[in-house]
């Protein structure tokens, strides 16, 4: 099983240069545009996992990567698990990119203040709203790959499946705007208790272990659906 990971992180570094490359400039896109506003975590992490998995999911074919598995001493289900261990590590290491990025705003907002684009978001390090925004972030992309895997692993649907990022990311921008916009006191009280717990780090550490814990049990449930639609490919 190592030894299969190991080989999916071999995969990614070949197209690591060129992912920071394409990371980079939309990092400092986001700084110079939002200056160190927490939401940074999440509009660098989630693209950047999009990047950095999805071609690598798409070139599988190219690369045998069927072949290769069954040439190693693995049941079909520790194929599975294999590949849902290397995307939750890569997923974790994207959204701590995100938290560097934020914290380089807030080090370079604290050296070098009243940059044109970035004086409106002067604040101090937040963190209630890195833990929030950390836990945010993973358990939406890892919900993301949930969906998605079951269909590639069962070898159905590919042409679809591959629109389901596209629909998170049209999702997230409007969700965004409800979360700007909507009353949640009058409409989700519920939900609004939680975003006012959320401001406080303690707070901010409960609801980000129940948001986290949630998305990693919908990825254990999508691990055994793939896992099932694996068993009745025909390799």
């Amino acid at each position: 099983m190592k030894t299969m990971m190991l080989a999916d992180f071999l995969a990614l570094a070949k197209s690591l240069p060129k992912n920071v490359a394409l990371w980079a400039p939309l990092a400092t896109g986001q700084c110079l545009a939002a200056g160190n506003a927490t939401p940074i975590i999440l509009l660098t992490s989630f693209p950047m996992s999009h990047m950095v998995l999805m071609p690598m999911l798409l070139r599988d074919q190219r690369r045998d990567w069927v072949a290769f598995r069954q040439a190693l001493p693995l049941s079909r289900s520790d194929v599975v698990a294999c590949r849902y261990a290397s995307f939750a590590v890569v997923v974790a290491g994207c959204v701590a990119l995100g938290v560097a990025a934020y914290t380089t705003a807030c080090i370079v907002n604290a050296v070098v203040p009243g940059l044109p684009l970035v004086r409106h978001f002067a604040v101090g390090f937040d963190a209630a709203g890195v833990v929030s925004f950390a836990a945010g972030t993973f358990a939406l992309t890892i919900a993301m790959f949930s969906v998605l895997l079951p269909f590639m692993f069962a070898d159905s649907h590919r042409k679809l499946a591959s629109y389901i990022p596209f629909a998170f990311m049209l999702a997230l921008m409007g969700w965004i705007y409800i979360f700007r916009s909507m009353n949640f006191d009058a409409f989700l009280p519920l939900v609004g208790r939680i975003v006012v717990a959320a401001q406080s780090l303690g707070g901010a550490l409960v609801v980000g272990g129940c948001v986290t814990a949630a998305a990693l049990a919908l990825y254990v449930v999508s691990e055994r659906a793939a896992v099932r639609g694996y068993a009745t490919r025909d390799l």
